[in-house]
C-alpha cells in the first residue's frame, strides 16, 4: 500500500489506532498479523513516541509478561467451543 506504514507490532497498532491513524487494512499469513495504517507526519510522530517512550514500552513489556503468564498452563481453550484461541506476535516492533 503506498503512504503508509507497514505494522506487525499489536501493540504498536492498538497505539496508532487509540490516536486515531487510520487503518487501511490488515492481512493474516500463518497466525501472524499485519495491519496497514495511513502514513504521514503525525504516524511518524507517533511511532517515534512509541518506540522511545519508556512509560510506553514498560506498559508493552508487562502485558506481554501477563500474557505470558495467563498462557503458560498450556489451557487455552473456552468452555464453549473447547477451541484453542491464541495470537501469535513478535518480540519486537517491526515496522517496514
Amino acid at each position: 500500500m503506498r503512504n503508509s506504514h507497514v505494522v506487525e507490532d499489536l501493540y504498536l497498532a492498538s497505539w496508532l489506532m487509540c490516536n486515531d491513524v487510520v487503518l487501511h487494512g490488515h492481512e493474516r499469513s500463518y497466525g501472524y498479523s499485519t495491519f496497514y495504517f495511513e502514513g504521514g507526519p503525525k504516524t511518524d510522530r507517533l511511532i517515534e513516541e512509541f518506540t522511545t517512550n519508556g512509560l510506553l514500552n514498560k506498559f508493552s513489556r508487562s502485558l506481554r509478561q501477563l500474557k505470558s503468564i495467563m498462557y503458560a498452563d498450556g489451557r487455552r481453550t473456552t468452555p464453549d467451543y473447547n477451541a484453542t484461541h491464541h495470537v501469535k506476535q513478535t518480540r519486537d516492533i517491526a515496522i517496514r
